[in-house]
């Protein structure tokens, strides 16, 4: 069980070492996570108020 624990730490630091490489900061990477969670609403009201919640320093055109 240690054995598999250790693999998946690892799995997580590389798997944020790669981001980073690829120019994905925190901030674009959560805008990421809620822009894509933001498509998945029916209204588009909702959607706007969710990215202006949670992103003020990202402008996204609708």
């Amino acid at each position: 069980m240690n054995k598999a624990k250790n693999l998946s730490l690892l799995g997580n630091g590389q798997q944020a070492r790669g981001n980073r490489q690829q120019g994905i900061g925190n901030r674009e990477y959560i805008g990421k996570k809620v822009f894509l969670l933001a498509m998945r609403c029916t209204q588009k009201k909702d959607v706007v108020f969710l990215i202006k919640k949670n992103l003020k320093t990202i402008n996204i055109n609708l």
